[in-house]
């Protein structure tokens, strides 16, 4: 039957403190709850003192030798070294997240800052020429590997060749769609066509403004008022 190992780790105090409030059976207990070996134990004590041949002392201490009892100080040590780990696990998994945190402010910093200074927004038809003339919104396509993120510089911002970004507004369309080229220009092209067909439908009533009107006129010519008199 299979033991812990023994953490190379060296226990935390903490963890030595909590230890030493246990008896050398409940160590021992936890550790086989651990291995998930406990039930299997409970079940030996009860065949071991059926029948009334052994005590229930004496069942526990046979038991106790076949799953692998380490005595007092060695079950202490390795609840401590499982208690230490539990401690040492949320303490690396909250650095980890300061590191990462940390990393995405220093690469956020500069793409924040040549933003920092520009309008809050323009106008969308402006916005949406910038976006839509800037390069970056073809690197996605053009990139090898194309999960990974593409992200948004300073220069694409203040020096772009379609010229400086018109707000903040725009530089966080472009970073979104940048990385979404295909629902940028599925958007773009509904809203063409939805104003391809406002224009249409302008122009058609103002042919029919004019036909009506050319058509009044033609009666007129036709069919003079009657002068007065008449």
């Amino acid at each position: 039957m299979t033991q812990e190992g023994s953490s190379e780790k060296e226990p935390t105090v903490t963890a030595k403190a909590t230890a030493e409030f246990f008896k050398a059976g409940e160590c021992f207990e936890f550790r086989l709850l651990r291995e998930m070996r406990l039930v299997e134990y409970k079940k030996k004590i009860k065949s071991l003192s059926k029948g009334g041949k052994v005590t229930g002392l004496a069942a526990k201490k046979e038991a106790q030798r076949l799953f692998g009892f380490m005595g007092l100080d060695k079950e202490r040590a390795s609840l401590a070294d499982w208690l230490s780990e539990m401690q040492r696990v949320p303490n690396a998994e909250a650095s980890a997240e300061r590191a990462r945190r940390s990393r995405a402010n220093k690469r956020n910093a500069p793409f924040e800052s040549a933003v920092a200074d520009l309008p809050a927004t323009a106008s969308p038809s402006i916005e949406m020429d910038w976006v839509k003339s800037h390069p970056a919104m073809t690197r996605k396509d053009r990139q090898k590997n194309t999960s990974d993120k593409i992200l948004i510089t300073p220069d694409d911002i203040l020096k772009a060749p379609n010229g400086k970004c018109p707000s903040r507004s725009a530089a966080q369309m472009l970073q979104h769609y940048a990385n979404k080229p295909d629902a940028f220009f599925k958007e773009l092209l509904s809203e063409t066509k939805k104003a391809k067909s406002q224009e249409d439908e302008a122009e058609a009533e103002k042919r029919a403004l004019k036909t009506n009107s050319e058509i009044s006129d033609m009666l007129d010519a036709l069919f003079p008022p009657p002068e007065d008199g008449l």
